[in-house]
């Protein structure tokens, strides 16, 4: 949290850099009075204007928020001052813009708006369809639904073998892996992927990626640990690659850290 709000504290890398030293390769850890009182001023600057403030209700609210595959946060922020606007990077000035915002309502109305702000799924319609014809899918499509295979006896055994890697639920086709991390609980290791055909693939890059309910514009490895959760085709992993390295927004957006 200190270091999403470092831009609004004076001196932010000098108050903190004796707690920074204790990161270093090779440094044996050892909390001085000096790492102390570091942490005090840092926590008072947190709690202390420009940061915290008195809400000022006549102006919007902004909800932002952020999640992984285990915890979530958020924190509701307004834009009070030139200052403040002027702090932002060019990709967070887009982002609060879309995000949520409170102009007075009742207590009900910010709550069912808030319940009703979801992440936009693509709408993959005729999935199944698509799935049987999709080159990449459709042996296996036929082979789990009829027990179909090739005449050719070395791409029957390939489908034959790829097929446990796949299962279908209600017409559809979904791919199974399971997580090997210890940090996921075992009963959320076992993850079943929509089998996406090419002819939706480019939908669910759109969603995934660009659209901002998604997260607006995300890097390349919190598009693809997203994405991987719920849909899966082949070649994924460089699609998305591809997608958000020729991303023009993306590449334009992009922070110059060496700037003063």
């Amino acid at each position: 949290m200190a270091n999403y709000y470092r831009k609004f504290v004076k001196d932010y890398a000098c108050i903190a850099s004796p707690l920074t030293s204790l990161l270093k390769k090779n440094v044996k850890f050892n909390w001085t009075l000096e790492c102390q009182r570091a942490l005090d001023t840092l926590k008072n600057a947190l709690i202390s204007t420009p940061i915290l403030v008195f809400p000022e209700f006549d102006k919007p609210f902004i909800l932002s928020t952020d999640a992984s595959e285990y915890s979530m946060g958020y924190v509701l922020t307004q834009d009070s001052t030139d200052l403040a606007e002027h702090l932002y990077n060019i990709n967070e000035k887009e982002y609060t813009e879309t995000v949520f915002f409170y102009k007075g309502e009742n207590e009900e109305n910010v709550i069912a708006n808030i319940e009703q702000t979801t992440i936009q799924e693509p709408e993959l319609q005729n999935l199944s369809k698509h799935q049987k014809e999709c080159r990449d899918f459709s042996e296996i499509y036929n082979y789990k639904l009829n027990r179909e295979i090739p005449d050719d006896a070395i791409l029957a055994r390939t489908i034959v073998v790829e097929s446990y890697n796949f299962e279908q639920e209600d017409g559809i086709l979904k791919h199974v892996y399971s997580k090997r991390c210890k940090q996921v609980p075992r009963h959320e290791r076992l993850v079943k992927q929509i089998a996406v055909p090419r002819i939706l693939r480019e939908d669910v890059l759109r969603s995934y990626h660009d659209c901002i309910l998604g997260g607006g514009h995300k890097s390349f490895d919190r598009t693809y640990s997203s994405l991987r959760n719920k849909y899966f085709w082949p070649s994924v992993y460089e699609d998305i690659k591809q997608y958000v390295k020729t991303c023009e927004v993306c590449q334009q957006l992009k922070r110059n850290y060496g700037a003063k």
